[in-house]
């Protein structure tokens, strides 16, 4: 019978490496949620640098006549607005480079019109900033997304002195006025999905190691 030696060793050892880093590798590619505010259920999420680990999402409410104005001018029929800024230690900071915001949509809205939901990012109590679906203009207008229930946009639009207030809301809700069946649940971000990818990936790199493992001793053999 063949005797395991120290250089069987060191081949195990690198085969081990090897699986550890390519779970580490895709794993690091999501996007990590830093924080959630539990008031709106306003999420905020970024890749790894971009802002501090413990980094906290201020969310207000606003309710004005500006903003009651302003949608009315875009034809909203049902929305919400929200003054955010980013802290730590408690100081308003500027991301390094863009993150993503994620807002509820309420039940009532009809998301079979999904074309018809905005975010309007508003300066100075005017429209800045228009995230629409598929988007076909330039300039004022960009892309967002709409995944299990939220509305993602991707912004680095952020203040050391003001909030940036956020106008969310739709030109079209249920006639009905009957609640959806879809879901509100958080984007796919890494705290959320990190136990299931974890489980699947050690039981695969197990069942992997396993094998490399077994094939490595029958070619000594």
């Amino acid at each position: 019978m063949p005797k395991y030696s120290m250089k069987d060793g060191e081949v195990l050892k690198k085969i081990i490496i090897f699986l550890i880093l390519s779970l580490y590798i895709p794993i690091t590619g999501y996007a990590l949620e830093i924080d959630k505010d539990l008031n709106s259920g306003i999420i905020l999420s970024s890749e790894n640098d971009i802002v501090p680990n413990d980094t906290v999402l201020s969310v207000k409410s606003i309710s004005n006549n500006n903003i009651i104005s302003l949608a009315k001018d875009f034809a909203l029929t049902k929305y919400n607005a929200y003054g955010i800024s980013l802290l730590n230690a408690a100081k308003r900071i500027i991301p390094n480079g863009e993150v993503t915001l994620s807002f509820p949509i309420p039940s009532n809205y009809n998301l079979a019109m999904s074309k018809k939901i905005y975010v309007l990012k508003l300066d100075n109590n005017s429209i800045d900033k228009v995230y629409t679906m598929n988007s076909e203009t330039v300039g004022l207008y960009e892309d967002l997304v709409i995944e299990n229930g939220y509305v993602l946009i991707t912004t680095s639009d952020f203040s050391l002195d003001n909030d940036i207030v956020y106008l969310v809301g739709t030109t079209v809700i249920n006639k009905e006025n009957r609640k959806e069946t879809t879901l509100i649940d958080n984007p796919n971000t890494l705290d959320n999905n990190f136990s299931v990818l974890l489980v699947i990936s050690i039981i695969s790199i197990g069942g992997v190691m396993l094998l490399i493992t077994k094939l490595y001793l029958d070619n000594k053999n």
